[in-house]
């Protein structure tokens, strides 16, 4: 199959995905990831592998055992479970319902949240309360979270991994009926892509989606918020939360919070569904998603508002640049393979560039035991190579010249503290996932050792005209938090405000 083979079934792939969703009056059906084709990422497209190839039996073949086990053996094995989680008390009502994320322990001991920061504190200010509920990622036990938790000023909850037996049952019972509907659908419409999404709808991410949007829904009725604002990436759980959060309380104002790159065929995040399932605002963490998105045909006269981000550079933080620093730091998204790549191919290029370190940083979803464990082969690197250690992203691009990347929105920060990025593009793959892709100059793309090679090898890393131009391009990336947009919508929505 050709590329453009390729991305012409994609489109059609996504299309009929969303026909699916608009067309299913069952939540379970959103639930299935399949159905949300979020973007042309090599990490998102790992889906839709065997519908390219219309290898139904052997998805069918690798899918029954997690099936079985997470939708008939673990509602009975996986302890009681609970509605909520928390450290904090919570209030009997609240302005504000965030939905976070726990990706580290280690976290709760700080106060701020890693996309909203100091935000609730900031609106307390302002006369508007706020509970942050987090999604947790960890494997770590209540007990272990407790132990970590550090009381805020803003009520925090944990939201389990395990409801009560019933709810899991019922769960179970759901999704087993929109797995149903789907496989008639694929019968009766000759609909491929509805086949597979039949499994999907049983998977263990489809469940944590009917999970997480339950347990908003039961936050809703109980606090009371005027508004609920959610990550927005394309997930089939956020879909689920709008869907559950109107249901609670109609009026409730619905927010996605599309702080992530806007990958090539973002259609997931933009898609109009109805029925409850889309967010009422968009929120966009600074002027180059803004623009991207209101150029969008399917996003015509939708609300979409600048937020700013956490991640936006604080001009009066400086960190001295070191002339004859040789250094390339490796910024990789969060999973194992891509961490990968950009080691493998800065082991071959290190090879001829001696005189280069390498740094490795990790996304802070990641540790580096797992990794090892994971990826054992590169416990032992060369000397040239190290790890980042409990340094700043600031302070590791500012000992830095290079900064090798593919999709991390790290990369953002580069420029302004004059790191050049290099953005390493896997040859053959479908889409450019550069977040960097719309800047035009400063930046290099690499695709081989040779290449990196070559870069590394010269002192030059861009004139200041194309230094200046990268730097007012990132500051449109990520503009500071704006707590007025939520005080805005908040007078609108109160009498008494």
């Amino acid at each position: 199959m050709t590329g453009e083979q390729a991305n012409t079934r994609l489109q059609a792939i996504a299309s009929s995905g969303t026909d699916l969703l608009r067309n299913g009056a069952n939540p379970a059906v959103v639930a299935a990831p399949m159905l949300h084709f979020r973007n042309a990422h090599p990490n998102s497209l790992k889906l839709y592998a065997d519908v390219l190839r219309s290898r139904f039996t052997g998805s069918l073949a690798r899918a029954f055992l997690p099936m079985a086990y997470h939708n008939l053996l673990r509602p009975l094995v996986g302890g009681k479970g609970s509605r909520l989680q928390s450290g904090d008390q919570l209030p009997e009502r609240t302005d504000i319902l965030f939905v976070s994320h726990l990706l580290d322990v280690r976290r709760m001991t700080q106060c701020d949240d890693i996309y909203i920061g100091d935000l609730a504190e900031r609106l307390q200010r302002h006369g508007i309360s706020s509970v942050n509920a987090l999604i947790d990622h960890t494997q770590s036990s209540s007990a272990h979270i407790s132990q970590n938790w550090s009381r805020s000023q803003t009520p925090r909850v944990v939201l389990p991994r395990q409801l009560d037996i019933v709810n899991e049952l019922q769960i179970s019972a759901q999704l087993g009926r929109a797995a149903l509907s789907l496989a008639k659908k694929s019968i009766s419409g000759n609909i491929e892509l509805a086949r597979f999404a039949a499994l999907d709808a049983l998977s263990p991410t489809a469940r944590d989606a009917m999970r997480i949007a339950y347990q908003i829904g039961e936050l809703v009725k109980r606090l009371n918020p005027k508004i609920v604002m959610t990550t927005l990436e394309g997930h089939s759980w956020e879909r689920l939360a709008f869907h559950a959060a109107h249901e609670a309380d109609p009026a409730t104002v619905c927010i996605g919070y599309a702080h992530a790159p806007l990958f090539p065929m973002h259609h997931a995040l933009t898609a109009q569904l109805g029925n409850g399932y889309d967010p009422d605002v968009i929120m966009v963490p600074g002027d180059v998603s803004l623009s991207v998105l209101k150029n969008n045909p399917t996003m015509l006269g939708k609300d979409i508002r600048v937020l700013g981000s956490v991640r936006s550079f604080a001009k009066g933080e400086e960190f001295p640049k070191m002339p004859t620093s040789r250094v390339c730091l490796l910024l990789p998204e969060g999973l194992n393979d891509e961490v990968a790549a950009l080691i493998r191919l800065s082991l071959e290029a290190g090879a001829k560039c001696p005189d280069v370190r390498f740094r490795i940083r990790l996304h802070p979803a990641m540790s580096k035991d797992l990794f090892f464990r994971q990826r054992p082969e590169f416990a032992n690197l060369p000397p040239t190579f190290e790890w980042s250690k409990e340094r700043s992203l600031n302070a590791d691009l500012a000992e830095a010249n290079w900064a090798l990347y593919r999709g991390s929105t790290a990369i953002i920060s580069a420029p302004l503290l004059r790191t050049k990025p290099l953005h390493y593009r896997v040859p053959g793959e479908l889409a450019d996932i550069d977040p960097l892709f719309a800047l035009e100059g400063y930046r290099e793309s690499v695709d081989c050792p040779e290449q990196l090679i070559r870069i590394l090898s010269t002192e030059h890393v861009g004139s200041e005209a194309e230094l200046s131009a990268a730097i007012d391009f990132c500051t449109k990336f990520y503009v500071p938090l704006r707590e007025q947009v939520f005080v805005d919508l908040m007078r609108g929505l109160k009498s008494d405000f």
